[in-house]
């Protein structure tokens, strides 16, 4: 990427001059038809075909571009391959001429601003959902910045912290279900055989997370203390911020010697691994007290062999497994301090059963003590063994929460409520 970064603000300006004589011919006005246009950049997040699913309804016109190639994680992208993608973008914008363009996590924008300087000149309001942390994906928030610029996040707590980095259209919105999983959910019996169980625990062990954001300079000893309380404070107050945590505790300043994304990475890295240590104690709980088993990633099976089945497909495999488990228990990443994930409305929706760590959005979202959650291990353990032996409150509880899902929050309510709140808050 140092192609990219060394591209320069000269030259930046240069590009954008380019497209100044197409920019007036798409001086067209925003929002005036019956339906919103939708320009979607496709990409590989888990998200999109949900979002694809809303977007062919009637009420929207939408087209699509791929940008799979533009991850960011590609360490061989250069500036080619962005001015390449820009001549598509354009010659689509064209064509189609979209009330705005929708992404998920920021996927396509450059750490040098020229997919900011294109849609500035030709005045069109872009979307970015983020899913995942908005603070670890930015590598270079200042050229990114734009008054048509609307950031939406499934975290309440990063509204504040986007704000604080002078993003003027910052936005909340929680995540929901859709039906995109759910055409064919009849389990056939070898189905049934491998997913049924008392207790289910579904997701990722964290371990190759963690490994992947460690640095060889966090193993100094100050830094390992630092971390490992930091870590430990976490655990024990889960909407507590990690950024918060670690500058109550950081009194040699020694975080301050950091560059701002390598004190990023560091919190990452903090909120990583206490996931991962949390993850690994309520599953330790649950082999042992149950008729148990894991499905998630390979790391699971270096410890809990023995209830360690496999892994899943988000899509094939999932709305399956919640119909055959009788309890699914759910954790919660420490990135989300408030939010609730994904797997909470999937597993309500086709009358599965499910579990949870508490977080606030549970009360603002469903009503105070609707779902099951628990804020402690003596809680989880009261709430399984009760629901265990109440199947039929437990059908009841599931029934009601999945008709509350199906009348508040479909992805098509979120999808609606966000382009509803970016064309009243657009001006050319």
């Amino acid at each position: 990427m140092n192609e990219l970064n060394n591209f320069g603000v000269g030259r930046i300006s240069d590009f954008s001059k380019k497209f100044s004589a197409i920019s007036t011919y798409l001086g067209y006005k925003k929002f005036v038809g019956g339906k919103y246009r939708v320009l979607l950049f496709d990409s590989s997040s888990w998200i999109i075909p949900e979002i694809k699913s809303v977007l062919k309804k009637d009420q929207y016109e939408y087209d699509s571009i791929s940008v799979h190639h533009l991850n960011p994680e590609n360490k061989k992208l250069t500036l080619e391959d962005y001015l390449q993608f820009h001549k598509i973008l354009i010659k689509k914008l064209i064509e189609f001429k979209p009330d705005c363009i929708l992404t998920v996590n920021h996927a396509a924008f450059d750490s040098i601003g020229l997919l900011t300087k294109i849609l500035d000149q030709f005045k069109i309001p872009f979307i970015s959902w983020f899913v995942d942390s908005p603070l670890y994906i930015f590598k270079n928030p200042e050229p990114q910045k734009s008054n048509l610029l609307f950031l939406f996040t499934w975290e309440e707590a990063y509204v504040k912290r986007l704000y604080d980095l002078d993003f003027k259209n910052v936005y909340y919105l929680p995540l929901a279900c859709g039906h995109e999983k759910y055409n064919d959910v009849t389990p056939n019996e070898e189905e049934i055989n491998r997913f049924s169980s008392d207790v289910v625990y579904v997701g990722n062990s964290n371990m190759q997370n963690v490994n992947d954001w460690s640095n060889e300079y966090y193993n100094t000893p100050e830094l390992l203390k630092l971390s490992d309380d930091a870590i430990n404070i976490q655990i024990n107050n889960p909407e507590k911020q990690m950024y918060i945590i670690l500058n109550e505790l950081d009194k040699t300043k020694i975080l301050s010697k950091f560059e701002e994304e390598e004190k990023l990475r560091f919190e990452a890295y903090c909120i990583l691994k206490a996931t991962a240590i949390y993850r690994d104690h309520i599953v330790s709980l649950l082999s042992e007290n149950y008729n148990f088993k894991i499905f998630g990633d390979e790391k699971w099976k270096e410890k809990y062999e023995k209830y360690y089945y496999g892994s899943v497909d988000y899509y094939k495999d999932l709305p399956k497994l919640y119909k055959c488990a009788k309890i699914v228990i759910n954790t919660t990443s420490f990135q989300m301090n408030t939010a609730i994930n994904q797997r909470v409305y999937d597993v309500f929706f086709d009358n599965g059963f499910l579990i949870s760590d508490y977080r606030k959005d549970y009360d603002t979202l469903f009503g105070k003590n609707v779902i099951p959650t628990f804020k402690s291990k003596d809680e989880l353990i009261s709430l399984i063994n009760y629901y265990l032996s109440k199947e039929d409150e437990r059908k009841l509880l599931s029934q009601k929460i999945s008709d509350i899902i199906k009348e508040k929050h479909l992805y098509s309510n979120r999808l609606l409520e966000m382009f509803t709140k970016v064309k009243n808050n657009y001006h050319e």
